[in-house]
């Protein structure tokens, strides 16, 4: 499954043709005040209208790290070409640490349009993405990866973004949400969903050192010839208080696949992705805590390691501690992916569930922090009134009424007003 980059970064130079009579020194916040897609580099509403590629072209030349603030509407690219790297055509090529601020996901759309990827993070600079969809990237057999973003170097977090409906149609390239060769990407509070490759891995990527950090994030949905979810490549992984779920391929493999790699799952719910759901080749090795396993694992024994919590059902395949970790499970008790509270869909566990308040051995890592929809840990969902942690991504609450992408609550909030 090795790729290797196949190019020089040979747009940097290009950066320098922008057309900026002076040529800013100093960090900047930018405003989008228009939709379309335009290329003149500049950024000085409402005497220069400012597109969202003027924006980047504009911060490309500035010492920065530059904010730019892009409104609600979908922001369509419609410049053509490929294979440049100074955002003149094509897809949006940064070059500079900035900061993209949308209004939320489904409010603001970044829509590739089908002409090439949408974004591309050519240098080692620190970019941060937040609040907007990005979609509508295209592929083909064309250098790199990515056709929702590629990433190559530096630091890139993705917060409270949908990185939705991008496709590969032809190889060899990876990645068709998100590919990145060195470097780190964090995911906070997003979906990477619907994506598809005729290649290979549907949703993400990483290689060549690259960390991935998955936090409070869901996966789901995704498709490729070859692995539908995550892909590791000799890179690090942390997944936390998250979710991968319903990713599919026509060759199975369907969740994580790790491949020279160190991969940690902690707190998190694997399910009804297609077999394995997990697989660990060529001595990567993926770690579990707290982590519900609704599928299997493949790869041998001493590739998977434990830190307790876990369950797996409906067998034994994950190398799972039979002190310290629930295995056998004849069925999991999860509903249907769904918004349950918070900006992700999640699997909540039904009452019944064998995760809910499962009292494990000594030893088994508590929980401090919130699980993947905000809601705080331990609590006692069963009402017996020990707070105990829940395995997985989601932690029940008692006597919880509505659940959906605004609220999650119980009776037990209630009290002081009905009484």
């Amino acid at each position: 499954m090795e790729h290797k980059p196949g190019r020089a970064l040979r747009g940097i130079a290009v950066a320098g043709i922008l057309f900026l009579s002076l040529l800013p020194c100093t960090s900047a916040e930018l405003t989008v005040s228009i939709t379309g897609d335009t290329n003149d580099g500049h950024c000085n509403p409402p005497i220069f209208p400012c597109s969202l590629r003027d924006a980047i072209m504009w911060a490309n030349t500035n010492s920065g790290p530059d904010t730019i603030n892009v409104p609600a509407g979908r922001f369509q690219l419609t410049i053509g070409g490929v294979m440049e790297d100074g955002s003149l055509s094509g897809d949006l090529d940064i070059l500079d640490s900035v900061t993209i601020v949308g209004r939320g996901p489904g409010i603001t759309i970044i829509d590739g349009n089908g002409i090439d990827r949408v974004l591309h993070v050519v240098t080692d600079s620190t970019v941060t993405i937040r609040g907007v969809t990005i979609t509508g990237g295209n592929l083909g057999d064309w250098d790199g990866g990515g056709a929702g973003i590629f990433a190559y170097d530096g630091t890139i977090t993705i917060d409270g973004c949908d990185v939705v409906d991008n496709h590969i149609t032809a190889g060899p390239v990876y990645g068709a949400g998100v590919d990145a060769w060195s470097g780190t990407v964090r995911f906070l509070d997003s979906r990477v969903r619907l994506n598809s490759s005729s290649y290979k891995v549907g949703a993400i990527a990483v290689s060549y050192g690259t960390h991935l950090e998955l936090l409070r994030s869901t996966i789901s949905g995704n498709h490729a010839a070859d692995h539908g979810g995550v892909s590791f490549n000799n890179a690090t992984g942390l997944i936390r208080d998250s979710t991968i779920s319903g990713n599919t391929s026509d060759t199975g493999s369907g969740a994580i696949r790790a491949h020279s790699s160190t991969v940690t799952l902690e707190y998190s719910t694997i399910s009804g992705n297609d077999e394995p759901a997990l697989v660990s080749t060529d001595g990567a090795l993926i770690t579990l805590a707290r982590t519900i396993v609704d599928g299997s694992c493949s790869g041998s024994v001493d590739l998977f390691a434990t830190l307790g919590g876990n369950v797996e059902s409906p067998g034994d395949t994950c190398d799972l501690d039979v002190l310290g970790d629930l295995l056998n499970v004849p069925d999991a008790g999860l509903e249907a992916l769904s918004l349950n509270g918070g900006p992700t869909e999640t699997h909540r566990p039904l009452p019944s569930s064998v995760v809910v308040d499962y009292l494990f051995p000594f030893g088994v890592p508590d929980c401090s922090r919130p699980d993947q929809r905000g809601v705080a840990r331990p609590l006692d969902a069963g009402g017996g009134g020990t707070p105990l942690c829940d395995t997985g991504s989601v932690e029940l609450i008692f006597g919880e009424l509505f659940r959906d992408d605004f609220d999650s609550g119980g009776t037990d909030a209630w009290a002081s007003i009905v009484s």
